[in-house]
């Protein structure tokens, strides 16, 4: 078999023959294990105590080990050595060396080249597209936080707390404006391609600049980096996780556990449907190994030999005459270590900045911050001497297990310490977000509880408004991602053919992806980015497999560069089906499931009643995300477009600013005003949530129920309506000059 570049693949025991070769016949010059010196000059001079591998001259590969599999199994703490393990999991590599110069430059152009344009198309005119109502409320906790120091992590809504923390610092910057939004996910969501760049030994330069230019040509991708939401982090994460454990079997570098494992954890951080995708990564991984055509042997047979090399991965703790340190001393001891941390930063919230961090009213109600609560309680004195009570023994306990923590490292063999390192990194960072830097005790608890609220929504028994059939992405995505759908499903058909492992582990992790999305019945817009990333790598399986194809029947592969250039071309793409009907005419195709006919937006749509909105050029495929993202962003005939603010309603945020600027009081009785408060800050407005026995403010904001309920109460009393987004209008009433309280 060969690889993208045409070369031939070793075989399996071939590649542990060479790793055996390079472990024990030809083991080269000594190395230092601690600071991998070469000499014991440059070790000293460093200051490292030095702890020295020296190659034993009777180490040699005699005829009865016939170059097997469990050939370098020989480290002195019971693990395979690295570069054993990397000639074991190298088999699932599909590269056969480096691709040739022409493809290597042309095709690294090109991603650059979709890199600027992704940038570009993301950052320009940030502020076209009014603030989502999703975008007040992460704006309503951004400022909360900024302000006040306070925000903690809530399991029954709003997901979790990585947008916050991240986005705080713009925020601080720029205020509750598009920009200081909407920054940081526009710049994720153009990163995202750059994590493409490793994927090029599986897929080829002419893949990773077919997918580059897909994600950044895509207009669901764009939109909803646009947003200040939590979906392009999530997505960054998991494809980090993606790429992850391909270079991991293509190199297995000690340091690439631990980027997993903060990828994984930073998923989570995002949102708690991590959880599809730390399963979608198990369905990659069994297609690959009992798929995958570089092992050989039944399905069984692969089972067991994958087995046997997790088993000589992680090794076996050799603690010498003594008894190994268990691992629940080690458990305890990481729970100590929480501990402490928390009682720091609740001490220092306590005694340091007083009310500004912790001791509000607010916070010790939503919270569950015990030491808040004990503070109103008890005496200061005797709360601080229970402080540094409990503080005092957890650092006592942790020194006194400092002996045991030594040697459970010193016990540990070299090929399991980075995947100790990446679970202890992945759990602190996880827990560190959760509870808001170690303040609330309800953001660690809910780190676990917030599964069972979502999970309940996604399988359709906590009813939310968000409920689709089940080719609802189906047919959002053939509506405005036509050439990513036309050219993923060659991609698919092209990697199953070939059979090739880490192939087949990106097929299994889009289409499980797929797979769960489409059968949940919670369905939005912005959840079509899960989506639109793993069509665009298996596009570029197919297109990498062409260009292979290419670059072995040309001259240092300027058939495959050229290639890899042409994907420039998808800014042309001809965009099948981009315009959909008004929803008052209805379904109009021959195949209304999937081609044509109105999304489910709602009962009404106020746009259609009230005139034609404005037609703008959705061909070819970049003026349709042009015309999406800058030119018709509130136009709800898009999919996208989904509870999106009409700009129609600035015109309301902006009086009633200059109202509040002016010293004048804002009363919000209707129930759905967001991202209103957005727009207002810093002023403030009071929001009774329905219209006072005594109106004392200058304004009263209504709903039009609320309107006609109240028309005598407010009769004499200016109106003027504004359309919020469609099926909510808004009623403004205004104090007439010197008017009579009614």
């Amino acid at each position: 078999m060969s690889g993208v570049d045409g070369q031939e693949e070793p075989p399996l025991a071939a590649l542990d023959a060479q790793g055996a070769a390079e472990d024990y016949l030809e083991p080269g010059p000594p190395v230092c294990e601690r600071c991998g010196a070469d000499s014991h000059t440059a070790c000293a001079a460093s200051g490292c105590p030095g702890t020295w591998d020296e190659p034993s001259p009777s180490r040699s590969l005699d005829a009865s080990a016939s170059l097997s599999p469990a050939a370098p199994a020989a480290d002195p703490r019971g693990g395979l050595p690295l570069r054993a393990i990397r000639a074991r999991i190298a088999a699932l590599a599909i590269g056969g060396g480096s691709p040739r110069p022409w493809a290597t430059w042309l095709g690294a152009l090109a991603v650059a080249a979709a890199f600027a344009y992704a940038l570009a198309s993301r950052l320009a005119f940030l502020d076209a597209k009014p603030l989502h109502h999703d975008e007040g409320v992460n704006a309503h906790f951004l400022f909360g936080l900024v302000t006040h120091g306070r925000y903690h992590y809530d399991p029954t809504n709003y997901h979790g707390p990585f947008l916050y923390f991240f986005g705080a610092s713009p925020f601080a910057a720029f205020g509750a404006t598009p920009l200081g939004l909407r920054l940081l996910p526009a710049l994720c969501g153009a990163a995202t391609l750059l994590l493409l760049v490793p994927l090029r030994r599986v897929m080829g330069w002419a893949g990773v600049a077919c997918a580059a230019w897909l994600i950044a040509l895509s207009p669901i991708a764009t939109y909803v980096s646009r947003t200040a939401i939590h979906e392009s982090y999530f997505v960054f994460a998991v494809l980090a996780g993606v790429v992850c454990c391909v270079t991991y079997a293509e190199r297995a570098r000690a340091w690439i556990p631990s980027l997993a494992g903060l990828a994984l954890a930073l998923a989570y951080a995002n949102k708690e449907t991590a959880v599809i995708s730390y399963g979608a990564y198990a369905c990659g991984l069994g297609l690959a190994l009992l798929g995958g055509r570089e092992l050989s042997g039944n399905p069984w047979v692969r089972t067991r030999a994958a087995l046997r090399t997790i088993r000589a991965t992680y090794g076996e703790a050799r603690a010498g005459w003594y008894q190994p340190v268990p691992h629940w001393v080690i458990a305890v001891a990481y729970l100590l270590g929480i501990a402490a941390a928390y009682l720091i930063s609740m001490g220092a919230r306590l005694l340091v900045y007083g009310a500004w961090l912790g001791v509000a009213e607010e916070q010790s109600e939503n919270s569950f911050l015990v030491w808040d609560k004990l503070s109103k309680l008890l005496p200061p004195a005797l709360v601080v001497v229970l402080w540094v009570g409990l503080l005092g023994l957890c650092l006592y306990l942790l020194w006194g297990l400092r002996v045991e923590l030594r040697r459970y490292w010193g016990e540990q063999p070299a090929s399991r310490r980075p995947w100790l390192i990446a679970i202890l990194a992945g759990a602190t960072l996880t827990i560190l977000l959760f509870s808001s830097c170690f303040s609330s005790v309800q953001g660690a608890v809910g780190l676990v509880s917030s599964l069972y609220h979502w999970v309940k929504r996604g399988i359709g028994h906590e009813k939310t408004g968000h409920e689709h059939a089940w080719p609802y992405y189906f047919q959002l995505m053939w509506r405005l991602e036509a050439p990513l759908l036309c050219l993923a499903l060659p991609g698919a058909l092209v990697a199953l053919a070939r059979r090739r492992a880490l192939e087949l582990f990106l097929v299994g992790w889009a289409g499980s992806t797929l797979a769960v999305y489409t059968l949940l019945s919670y369905k939005t817009p912005w959840l079509a980015l899960n989506l639109v990333v793993p069509l665009a790598l298996l596009a570029g399986l197919g297109v990498g497999a062409l260009g292979g194809w290419l670059g072995r029947r040309s001259r240092r592969g300027i058939l495959e560069g050229a290639l890899a250039l042409s994907a420039a071309l998808l800014l042309v793409a001809p965009a099948v089906a981009p315009e959909k009907p008004r929803p008052s005419q209805g379904w109009s195709s021959r195949w209304p499931s999937l081609v044509a006919g109105p999304l489910e937006q709602g009962p009404e749509d106020y746009r259609a009643a009230e005139g034609p909105a404005r037609d703008y050029p959705t061909r070819p495929w970049w003026r349709l995300q042009w015309t999406l993202n800058v030119l018709a962003p509130d136009d709800d005939r898009y999919g996208p477009v989904y509870a999106q603010t009409d700009r129609a309603a600035l015109a309301l945020f902006e009086l009633l600013g200059r109202e509040l600027a002016e010293g004048k009081s804002v009363a919000v009785a209707a129930p759905e005003y967001w991202p209103l408060p957005a727009y207002l800050y810093p002023g403030r407005a009071s929001y009774p949530g329905d219209l006072p026995e005594k109106l004392e403010a200058d304004y009263y904001l209504l709903n039009e129920d609320q309107d006609q309920r109240f028309d005598e109460r407010l009769r004499g009393w200016g109106s003027r309506t504004y359309l919020l987004r469609t099926g909510v209008r808004l009623v403004l009433r205004s104090r007439p000059p010197a008017s009579d309280e009614r």
